[in-house]
């Protein structure tokens, strides 16, 4: 199951700000009107750049709302037997344990993606003997397939945790980029189109400036579980969606456009 992305309507604030009467000298900013693709391999940080209001602009505040579900699964699957003998108790575990891991091939899962740990103990004149297998997912669709097998072929002798659902550091950061990346982009739309109302357009930045980065896990407002019951893996992931908003706040220079001649 992959990652999706959801964009959330952005909140957008303009104002118009016309010149001073008396405008100083203005340093210009040498910065192109146009918002930079951002690679996610390099370290980003939203650039601030200062203006004055000694000019014609137009300052608009938006923001940008992304949401992504998680990338990496994990899981335990415990196969257990306890007997008198220690052979007996090793031969028992170990047919079950090489059932498993038989398992998680079939569903092409690697081998670098799932280890064995084992621990024995003596209790009551008896051995008792776990093997414990954690295995990793990328593809959440293979869960529910394997831990039903599991079960169903191996019955009270095999014990399979629920799963938990989290973010390798690219998911998130990824996140974080293309969400400020979103709110530039939805500002100088909506500095297109108020500036198209005075007859104007809009000319090079003059400033940016970030103003908030909020981020939070779980459900939006408008989403719900039912908690009488174990939530399923659907559920799950959902739980585990990180949403992150980004406010910046960009300005324009307000170009006037000429009355064409007739």
């Amino acid at each position: 199951m992959a990652a999706n992305f959801t964009i959330k309507p952005a909140q957008v604030f303009a104002a118009i700000n016309a010149p001073a009467e008396k405008p100083d000298r203005i340093r210009p900013i040498e910065t192109k009107n146009v918002i930079p693709k951002i690679d996610p391999n390099v370290d980003f940080a939203m650039p601030q750049l200062e203006w004055t209001a000694s000019r014609r602009e137009i300052r608009v505040t938006a923001s940008g709302r992304l949401s992504v579900g998680p990338d990496r699964c994990r899981f335990s699957i415990t196969v257990s037997s306890r007997k008198e003998s220690i052979q007996d108790v090793k031969n028992s575990v170990s047919r079950r344990k090489d059932y498993v891991l038989q398992t998680l091939r079939n569903n092409q899962v690697r081998d670098s993606d799932f280890k064995v740990n084992q621990s024995l103990q003596r209790i009551n004149n008896q051995y008792q003997l776990d093997d414990e297998v954690i295995v990793n997912l990328h593809d959440f669709d293979k869960f529910e397939p394997i831990s039903n097998l599991l079960v169903e072929k191996l019955d009270d002798h095999v014990k399979i945790s629920q799963p938990e659902f989290d973010h390798s550091p690219n998911n998130i950061e990824g996140l974080r980029k293309q969400a400020a990346v979103l709110a530039l982009q939805n500002g100088k739309q909506k500095a297109i189109e108020l500036a198209q109302v005075v007859n104007a357009r809009i000319g090079r930045v003059l400033g940016i400036r970030e103003d908030s980065v909020s981020e939070w896990e779980g459900l939006t407002s408008d989403t719900a579980i039912d908690t009488s019951r174990s939530p399923s893996v659907d559920q799950l992931v959902k739980l585990a969606t990180v949403h992150v908003e980004a406010k910046v706040t960009v300005a324009f220079e307000l170009v006037p456009r000429h009355k064409s001649k007739e």
